[in-house]
């Protein structure tokens, strides 16, 4: 056997000379010993070396008082890039900052959202390198939180490829350029992320490029962000296997436009059509009392829409983590009391005070804006809390909805699909784009715009016919 270490040190070889058994157990364990020792102290070396790390924008935390532990860093202030982020120093405090989408669990019942009650000291373990005059933030840093009594520790830089890191007296290497890589088994970048919709919306001459700023979206301003989005998409997309290319480019093509170009995550109509006695299908998904249709309306970024869908996704929620939703049972999240209120816009004919039409100069009917206020119970979570909206939407993508047939004829069409999830069609490419989209929405709404930014997003963004590695496993 040769040396167990590439440095040269310390271990011989054994000997040809037999020795007893107790010698020979004793070498072994000794080798094992002085293995372990150097494995040990590599980790300690990698996690010291890990803690140097500059911390830059989208930079993830953990607070393990939070209902949802994982956060993000915004860094708010102009400071200079590194690999095209800037750089967080010691001035990033507070809920803008250290962006966290759960409540607190130490507050009463865990009901308080994290950014209401955060209450920061200053930070600890920051580097000696200053940026625009303020020291840099490491990934070793921490900053106590008074109200939740627990240290915000960074567990990632947000750095990709080759990070920079910090010495005591350095300061950051030149940032890598991109590899190249195809958007499989790997996290979106924030630019990548932003070229998604520019391109988008540029298929379609619109030059805004805010996202969730539609009058009606319930999202917080902190959490229609770009930073916000990447955060949580990533992490479904990891949760939910949406895994590589062209599953991520149908999964876009869809989202898109179920959220109205990424513009709410919250159905524009009232929802009185989904009322019992107004759609033939309201009783069996649990519509059963008037006002059922506006509660249970389209939400989340694929739209999830009538009680008991929504009713399936949180009993899932409750049992995978039952801590997103402070323990609560299922007859608790939905029972029809008011917990959130959701704006329903829209427009009528104005009347004056005899209920007469009010005409303009030339005789129309004035039309005016009303904004009514809905109460819902926990189903308002799909579209007021970007996590549940995102992760909603990939629960759906991968595990709620199959394709399912009753006609013996499209059992037989369709029989290569037959069961499988809009991961598993996804894996075909183009061949079911139609079939994706029916499934998604029902009636196909929307299908020739589908059809545009799947494309967009093939061609112009994702490349995929000359970068992706596995465009030759698409299933014909």
């Amino acid at each position: 056997m040769g040396r167990l270490d590439n440095d040269g040190g310390g271990i011989a070889p054994e000997t040809q000379n037999p020795g007893t058994a107790q010698d020979n157990d004793k070498l072994k364990a000794d080798n094992r010993q002085k293995m372990d020792d150097k494995r040990a102290e590599d980790e300690k070396k990698e996690k010291a070396e890990a803690g140097l790390k500059v911390v830059i924008d989208t930079a993830t935390l953990e607070c393990t008082q939070c209902t949802n532990p994982k956060g993000i860093m915004v860094v708010n202030y102009n400071t200079p890039t590194i690999q095209e982020k800037k750089t967080a120093t010691v001035k990033e405090k507070g809920p803008k900052s250290l962006v966290f989408t759960g409540n607190c669990l130490k507050s009463p019942y865990a009901k308080l959202p994290c950014a209401t009650v955060m209450n920061l000291g200053e930070w600890k373990g920051v580097g000696t390198y200053q940026s625009q005059e303020q020291l840099v933030l490491l990934q070793q840093s921490t900053i106590p939180c008074k109200y939740g009594k627990v240290d915000i520790k960074i567990t990632d830089s947000g750095q990709i490829h080759q990070p920079e890191s910090i010495e005591a007296k350095g300061a950051p290497v030149p940032e890598q350029k991109d590899d190249g890589k195809c958007f499989c088994d790997r996290d979106l970048t924030l630019d990548e992320l932003k070229l998604v919709v520019k391109q988008l919306r540029a298929s379609e001459k619109k030059k805004s490029t805010a996202i969730f700023a539609d009058e009606n979206c319930p999202l917080p301003e902190s959490d229609a962000t770009y930073e916000r989005l990447l955060q949580e998409i990533n992490t479904m997309f990891n949760t939910y296997h949406i895994n590589t290319c062209i599953r991520k480019i149908h999964f876009f093509a869809q989202c898109y436009h179920e959220t109205a170009r990424l513009g709410t995550t919250l159905e524009y109509a009232s929802g009185v059509g989904y009322d019992p006695g107004n759609h033939t299908e309201s009783k069996q998904h649990g519509h059963t009392v008037v006002g059922d249709g506006p509660r249970y309306k389209g939400r989340g970024a694929m739209q999830l829409t009538w009680r008991d869908q929504q009713m399936e996704y949180f009993t899932y929620v409750i049992s995978k983590k039952p801590q997103l939703v402070q323990g609560k049972k299922i007859n608790d999240l939905f029972d029809r009391k008011k917990q959130y209120q959701e704006k329903y816009i829209y427009t009528r004919i104005k009347l004056d005070e005899k209920g007469q039409p009010v005409l303009d100069k030339k005789k129309r009917k004035v039309k005016e804006k009303v904004v009514d206020l809905i109460d819902v119970d926990s189903a308002g979570l799909l579209a007021n809390n970007l996590f549940f909206a995102i992760d909603s939407a990939g629960w759906f993508w991968d595990i709620y909805k199959t394709v399912e047939y009753s006609s013996k004829a499209n059992k037989t069409k369709y029989k290569e699909i037959l069961h499988k999830n809009l991961n598993e069609v996804s894996d075909y490419g183009d061949k079911y784009l139609s079939i994706i989209s029916k499934f998604v929405n029902g009636g196909g709404n929307g299908m020739a715009e589908r059809n545009v930014y799947y494309n967009e997003l093939k061609t112009n963004v994702f490349k995929f016919n000359t970068k992706c590695i596995n465009r030759d496993k698409i299933k014909k």
